[in-house]
């Protein structure tokens, strides 16, 4: 026994060596026999025009030359079997054949009585059996008795009367059936991942086959979504399979199909690393937007190009030239899974390119920059959602800077079209107020409500442009005043700090005083935009910024009548606070002039204050242990104490300025900084009242929580009509229109809305479907909880 299982150890490998040279050289034979058939064939496509007849007794009568041996289909099928039972059914591109009485003028189709399955027993589901029964006259062009995978031997005769109608026609019909364009790819299929394997002429049709596969997805991939996917990656296999080169110049998908990554995107990244360079912006987002465990919010779906233009912005901030990686141990490895049912998947070879998108530092690094840039288009992507344009003046204000549009188109170019026209020649002007106001389209024409003001100053920054009053800090709203000064922003627009407004507190004052005493001199102007910004260090954002504030201020003069009534209104300690506060502006360089005392002096009674006091309240911050001070306690109460004779005696002098102490001029400063805020406001009021349509529509920008009635997260208006939503469970799409319209809301935009609201809650929409409209019972529950 012993020697009878070594002699088999022995023997048994020399057979199957001996076994694979025979095959291996047979198959030679068949292929180089199959190449010759092939030239005969052609040459009788162009030496005869009729279609070739297929006989079902004796088949193809060019072809059947060949004898297919009478070894039969075992459980080990011969590779020499396979090709030449695929060959002999196989109609090459350009040449017509005549089934069931339909010429089929360019053939890429398996006709046949037998061609089986790859995986298995069965027929093939592409080959077209001439034998089986056609009914011409009940065609089933619709496809209604089709299954989900046909296969051409066991669908119906009307199907197949179909099917060959559309193959006849030239396969042009853009109504046709879906599912005959299907089994007619399964035949390209076979050609292209298996024939082309085995037969060297499948190399000679590869340009044919490839085109078509290419013209039907053109012609039929828009209606089907699955189609157009099986069309696409077959494309990109068969490249891949015989030249990576242009398989990468194959654009990377811009939506997802299934889990996992692309696999252009996979090799595309793999070439980067593995030639080591740094990682595009473009491949970077398209890592990102594939990745398979990444939840975008809104912003990221509703603004995709917004998004997708932001993130390579921060991407390149944040890596600067790019992400460089090293590669990993793991390899790419790709495969195909045919439409056809009869085709197993099919594996790819690539070259030794490392599997970059198998690591998770990489991607986690990328995502760690979504979360902020969703956050910077929240406010987009809500305007969005309430149905305005990408181009309105109202979306592009709340659009990051680094992604605004170059070029505007209208209402956004006419607003400012209307500044560039004033500022053609100069870095400043001063314009009638409606020329700007008039632009937006506001819900009450000419009156901009608060939010819509701010929308508006807003777009006008990320524009370049700087417009004083500017309601967002603490100026007028442009609707109620008559003129508003423009300019040239100088770079960056900075906010305006604590010293701005106090400057612009003593500059209402100054210009309300003079304007009562005459017109303001120019050189008087200047002085005071100069001791303003020498005396509070205004920066220079600052600085333009006060100087078209003043410009305006001298086009519409701070109206003292009405603010008096309303300072008068203050308590004593709250007006004492402001005299406080104007003196420590007027000294801020520490020193004060006999000017400023006089104009001081003239403030004070404004304030209800004893002009005399201008002396010991200035005297209280002059340097020096000179005499006791005036001293603001923590409750805000001050107290005083008087001042020697001798130093009123010196005060009232007037000839020379006053030296004061600087560390007590800015405490004052700082601690009656809510009472300039508080006369700022005053001024503002008094500029003009708001009408009755302003204050309701103020009422409704009132942050959302403190509005009685309002649900977390909505408005007044999208509370309201959610509450009578929720009263029936479905709602036709008329009906909630109608709704939405009483409440003066867009439909889409109000769905939308409600359903972020939702989402954030509880993970699930409220509202669902499109025509009936269902509430989700159980977002119901906790929305409304």
């Amino acid at each position: 026994m012993a020697e009878l299982i070594a002699l088999l150890i022995v023997i048994v490998p020399v057979v199957i060596i001996v076994r694979r040279r025979k095959r291996k050289k047979r198959l030679e034979e068949m292929q180089a026999l199959l190449m010759q058939q092939q030239a005969r064939a052609t040459e009788q496509v162009n030496t005869e025009s009729a279609p070739l007849a297929y006989d079902v007794t004796n088949g193809f009568t060019v072809r059947m030359s060949i004898d297919l041996g009478s070894a039969g289909r075992g459980s080990e099928t011969s590779v020499v079997d396979e090709v030449l039972e695929s060959q002999t059914c196989w109609v090459p591109p350009g040449r017509p054949i005549e089934v069931a009485g339909y010429s089929i003028p360019d053939g890429m189709i398996y006709v046949g009585e037998m061609l089986h399955a790859k995986t298995g027993w069965d027929m093939d589901a592409a080959l077209i059996v001439p034998s089986l029964p056609v009914d011409r006259e009940q065609i089933d062009r619709t496809g209604t008795s089709m299954s989900y995978w046909p296969s051409y031997s066991e669908i119906g005769r009307g199907n197949r009367a179909a099917y060959l109608e559309w193959l006849a026609t030239g396969r042009r019909d853009p109504s046709a059936y879906i599912g005959y364009v299907f089994l007619f790819l399964y035949g390209l299929e076979r050609r292209l991942l298996f024939d082309i394997k085995e037969i060297p002429v499948v190399k000679d049709e590869l340009t044919s086959l490839i085109g078509e596969v290419s013209r039907l997805r053109e012609l039929y991939g828009a209606r089907s979504g699955s189609f157009d996917t099986y069309a696409r990656e077959l494309i990109q296999a068969v490249t891949l399979s015989t030249d990576i080169n242009a398989y990468l110049s194959f654009p990377i998908p811009t939506t997802r199909v299934g889990w996992d990554y692309p696999l252009q995107l996979k090799i595309a990244i793999a070439s980067v690393v593995q030639n080591g360079d740094s990682i595009p912006p473009e491949l970077a987002l398209a890592w990102v937007r594939f990745n398979p465990e990444a939840q975008f919010r809104t912003p990221a779906v509703r603004c995709a190009a917004e998004f997708d233009s932001m993130f390579k912005v921060r991407y390149m901030e944040t890596f600067p030239g790019g992400l460089k990686l090293e590669p990993n141990g793991a390899k790419l490895s790709a495969s195909y899974k045919p439409a056809s049912p009869s085709l197993p998947q099919v594996s790819i070879a690539i070259p030794n390119l490392p599997a970059v998108t198998n690591l998770k530092g990489p991607i986690n690094k990328l995502m760690k920059l979504v979360d902020p840039i969703q956050d910077e288009l929240e406010s987009f992507s809500r305007q969005l959602g309430q149905g305005r344009e990408r181009d309105s003046i109202a979306a592009l204000a709340t659009l990051p800077l680094e992604i605004q549009p170059s070029e505007l188109s209208g209402e956004a170019k006419s607003v400012v079209g209307v500044i560039e026209a004033a500022l053609s020649n100069v870095g400043m002007a001063v314009i009638e107020s409606s020329t700007v106001t008039s632009t937006y389209p506001a819900k009450n024409p000419g009156k901009l409500s608060k939010t819509e003001a701010t929308l508006l100053l807003q777009f006008l920054e990320k524009r370049g442009y700087g417009v004083e009053p500017d309601i967002r800090f603490g100026g007028a709203n442009l609707s109620t005043t008559e003129h508003c000064a423009v300019y040239r922003l100088d770079g960056e627009s900075e906010l305006p700090g604590s010293s701005y407004l106090a400057a612009t507190v003593l500059i209402h004052l100054a210009v309300a005083m003079a304007q009562a005493d005459g017109d303001v001199a120019a050189d008087e102007q200047r002085k005071l935009e100069q001791h303003m910004e020498q005396a509070l260090h205004l920066n220079k954002s600052d600085q333009l910024r006060l100087a078209a504030h003043l410009q305006w201020l001298l086009s519409d003069p701070p109206k003292l009548t009405g603010a008096k009534s309303r300072i008068l209104d203050l308590d004593e300690n709250q007006r004492h606070s402001l005299g406080q506060f104007l003196i420590s502006i007027a000294a801020a360089d520490g020193h004060i002039s006999p000017n400023e005392i006089k104009l001081l002096s003239k403030i004070y009674p404004l304030l209800g204050l004893d002009p005399d006091a201008v002396y010991s309240d200035v005297h209280a911050l002059t340097a020096g242990d000179q005499g006791p001070v005036t001293v603001l306690r923590a409750d805000g109460k001050s107290k005083t104490f008087a001042i020697p004779q001798q130093e009123k005696e010196a005060a009232g002098k007037q000839d020379d300025a006053i030296s004061l102490d600087t560390a007590r001029i800015n405490a004052i400063r700082e601690q009656s900084m809510e009472a300039a805020a508080l006369l700022s406001s005053v001024f503002v009021e008094a500029s003009g009242d708001s009408s009755a349509d302003e204050v309701a529509e103020e009422q409704d920008a009132i942050d959302e929580s403190a509005t009685a009635g309002q649900l977390i997260g909505l408005d007044a208006k999208h509370s309201a009509m959610l509450r009578i939503l929720v009263e029936q469970d479905r709602w036709s799409r008329a009906d909630l229109e109608m709704l939405a319209q009483r409440h003066e809301l867009m439909p889409s935009g109000a769905i939308e809305t409600i359903n972020e609201v939702s989402f954030d809650i509880c993970g699930e929409p409220l509202l669902e479907g499109d025509d009936p409209i269902e509430i989700n019972q159980y977002a119901k529950t906790e929305v409304l909880r």
